[in-house]
C-alpha cells in the first residue's frame, strides 16, 4: 500500500498484522509531490581542548611569563633559519594528523635546541607542548534529494534513484547557527545515539598553507 501523504498509527498496525507493507512516496525533486526529507546525522567533533608548554635547558634562560606569549616566541635553528613558533607548529602538526587524535592528554615534541631570544637575552631550549584533546557530538538533521518511498513500519528508505545530501558546514553547526542542530551534552562518545548517517571531522587551524587536502568520511 502507498500513499503521498503517510499514515496513522492504526493503520500501520492494522497492516502490519495483515502482513502489508505500507510505503510513503518520497519525492524531494517534483514540483508537484515535492517532500522534504531529512534523516538524522551525527557529527563528530575533535579538537584541541586546551594546552600547556613544558621548558627546559642548560645556562641562563629569559622567556616571557605568559604562556600565550610564550606560545608565540619565534625559534630558530643553529644556522639562523626560522622554524616557526612553538603554536604554529602544534597546528601545522595537528593539520597534518601527526598528533594522535583520540580524546585525552598528549606530549607532542615541538622542538629540540631550538634557538630563542627574548628581550636581547638568546637561549637555546627543548620545548613540548601537553595537549588536551577532546571530542563533542552534535545531533541535528541532514537534508536529502532522493526518489523513492519511505517504509513506514521500519523507517528505512527504499531508494528508487540517486541519494544526495545536503551540504555540511561542520563549523556552523559547532558555533549553534544551523537551525535544528543541538550538542550532545549527556553523551561520552555517541554510541547510545541512534543516527542513519555518523560524519566524524578534526578541527582545523592556522592558515590555509598549513593544511592537507581534507578528508571527510560518513558513517551510514
Amino acid at each position: 500500500m502507498v500513499s503521498s501523504n503517510g499514515f496513522t498509527t492504526a493503520a500501520i498496525r492494522i497492516a502490519k498484522n495483515a502482513g502489508i507493507d505500507t510505503l510513503t512516496l518520497i519525492d524531494s525533486k517534483g514540483v508537484d509531490w515535492k517532500t522534504y526529507v531529512a534523516v538524522p546525522m551525527l557529527l563528530e567533533h575533535t579538537s584541541i581542548g586546551q594546552y600547556s608548554l613544558k621548558i627546559s635547558g642548560v645556562g641562563r634562560m629569559l622567556l616571557p611569563y605568559a604562556t600565550e606569549e610564550l606560545a608565540e616566541l619565534p625559534m630558530y635553528a643553529d644556522d639562523g633559519t626560522l622554524i616557526g613558533t612553538p603554536l604554529g607548529i602544534l597546528h601545522r602538526k595537528w593539520n597534518k594528523q601527526q598528533i594522535p587524535q583520540e580524546p585525552g592528554v598528549h606530549q607532542v615534541e615541538i622542538g629540540k635546541q631550538v634557538n630563542v631570544e627574548y628581550r636581547g637575552v638568546k637561549s637555546k631550549i627543548d620545548i613540548h607542548i601537553q595537549i588536551v584533546v577532546r571530542q563533542d557530538f552534535y545531533l541535528g538533521p541532514l537534508r536529502v534529494y532522493t526518489q523513492g518511498f519511505h517504509d513506514a513500519q521500519n523507517g528505512s528508505l527504499i531508494v528508487a534513484r540517486e541519494l544526495r545530501t545536503d551540504s555540511i558546514d561542520a563549523g556552523a553547526i559547532v558555533r549553534g547557527e544551523v537551525p535544528g542542530w543541538r550538542k550532545l551534552n549527556d553523551v561520552t562518545d555517541g554510541s547510545t545515539v541512534r543516527a542513519a548517517m555518523r560524519l566524524s571531522v578534526s578541527a582545523g587551524y592556522g592558515d590555509e598553507d598549513d593544511f592537507e587536502d581534507e578528508t571527510i568520511e560518513p558513517e551510514c
